[in-house]
């Protein structure tokens, strides 16, 4: 599974300009500080649909800029 974060698509663009939500959506900042290119999203899943990755199975690759590593518990 390919799960992005956030991605600069008219969806996002929509929440953003909500009056309710778009500080907070602005305010989440990625560590990589930028929004992901839609192209960035699709070159994860171009790769995983090629014969490079004939071997992966039942993973989750996250395309979200870091957010995931750096809410990720170092202790468990």
């Amino acid at each position: 599974a390919v799960a992005p974060g956030a991605v600069e698509t008219p969806l996002l663009q929509a929440g953003l300009a909500d009056p309710r939500y778009g500080q907070a959506i602005r305010d989440f900042v990625a560590p990589i500080p930028r929004r992901a290119r839609p192209d960035e999203v699709a070159a994860m899943i171009v790769y995983l649909m090629g014969p490079d990755a004939g071997y992966i199975h039942g993973a989750q690759f996250l395309v979200d800029g870091g957010i995931d590593a750096a809410a990720r518990p170092t202790v468990f």
